[in-house]
């Protein structure tokens, strides 16, 4: 498994690996610092990483929803 993407996104932190072809591993660490790690294939590195900031955005909104 190669990195091949390491970003910083909303007070996230996204890392995108490629284990072989289209296969990426995503891997979001949150400020409380839990990681929540996602398989998926993806046909090119770019649609990954938007799909890593798509997860990053319902997260943010489970978030802000299910706070007191």
């Amino acid at each position: 498994m190669k990195i091949k993407t390491l970003l910083g996104f909303n007070e996230y932190s996204l890392i995108v690996c490629n284990e072989s072809g289209n296969l990426y591993h995503l891997s979001i660490i949150d400020q409380e610092n839990k990681v929540h790690n996602f398989e998926g294939i993806y046909p090119t590195l770019q649609t990954a990483i938007e799909q890593g900031k798509s997860v990053i955005q319902n997260l943010e909104y489970l978030q802000q929803n299910t706070s007191y």
